[in-house]
């Protein structure tokens, strides 16, 4: 049987750290020993980056992340700010 899991069982099972995460990983590992799969939407993989990340930034990392992926190298933005401690895009701000 195939479990859709939401972001707080994620966080849980994934932060060691966290007060559930006994309880959450007994059940992933008991469901993986039974042979379940496990679902996971875009929406949880972005709410888990926004729980483990700067909450400010999470927007602009996965914007980054992507095109980083894509190969681009520069970022047309007046945020420069927002995007220069990733160091791998050259900035061109529009409003200079």
């Amino acid at each position: 049987m195939t479990h859709g899991i939401d972001t707080d069982f994620l966080a849980a099972a994934e932060i060691r750290d966290h007060p559930y995460h006994r309880l959450a990983d007994a059940l992933l590992q008991a469901l993986l020993a039974d042979g379940h799969d496990l679902a996971v939407a875009p929406q949880t993989l972005a709410e888990f980056i926004h729980i483990v990340t700067d909450p400010k930034r999470l927007l602009d990392l996965l914007l980054a992340a992507t095109f980083q992926r894509a190969g681009m190298k520069r970022l047309i933005t007046n945020n420069e700010r927002d995007f220069k401690g990733f160091g791998s895009f050259e900035i061109v701000n529009f409003l200079t």
